[in-house]
Parts: structure tokens; sequence; C-alpha cells
């Protein structure tokens, strides 16, 4: 009699996905057979909606089906702008100028 025991499936390298806007590095791994977590938000000066790092890491051997976590950027935070004038006083108009030839 002989007796088969199976390892599971063979595992597949994890794609890196860094740098990818998350719907298309989503599109990719799945593709692969893997399973997404919801995204992990992070601040970060990466453009908004990039992934910065996947879990577990990019190009290890995981199982089908593993679940992947990706931390996507919110974008650079943006910074209040100094005002020099009061907002009662108006913007000075530029005077039209007419050129003689």
């Amino acid at each position: 009699m002989t007796i088969w025991v199976s390892k599971g499936p063979a595992p597949i390298v994890l794609p890196d996905v860094r740098g990818f806007l998350y719907s298309e590095a989503v599109a990719k791994l799945k593709g692969a057979g893997f399973k997404v977590a919801p995204p992990a938000y992070v601040d970060s000066e990466e453009v908004k909606g990039l992934v910065i790092s996947e879990d577990p890491l990019e190009n290890s051997s995981q199982a089908p089906r593993t679940t992947i976590t990706l931390s996507v950027s919110t974008g650079p935070q943006l910074e209040s702008v100094h005002r020099d004038r009061p907002r009662s006083e108006k913007p000075k108009r530029a005077r039209k100028r007419s050129f003689s030839s």
C-alpha cells in the first residue's frame, strides 16, 4: 500500500507592488492568487494612493490565498499659507500700458 501525503499547494512569489496605485496593486495580487486586506493608510510624502509597503514582504514565497496588507500613502500634507495683507485690503490691479512704435 502507498500513502501520499500532500504538503499543500506550492508556494508562490509575492509580487513587488510598491509604487503601484492601490487599485493596480490589488489587481496584480489577486491575479497572482493572493487575497488583499483593506488598505492601511499612512502619512507619506509619496503621491496619494500609492502603495509604499506590503506585508508579508515583497518577493517572499507565500502560500496561495495568503492575505496581503498594503500600506497606502495619504499624500503630502498641505501647509497653511501666510497672507501678506489683511483680508479687507483689495488687491492692486495692473496698469494697462500702451506701447507706441
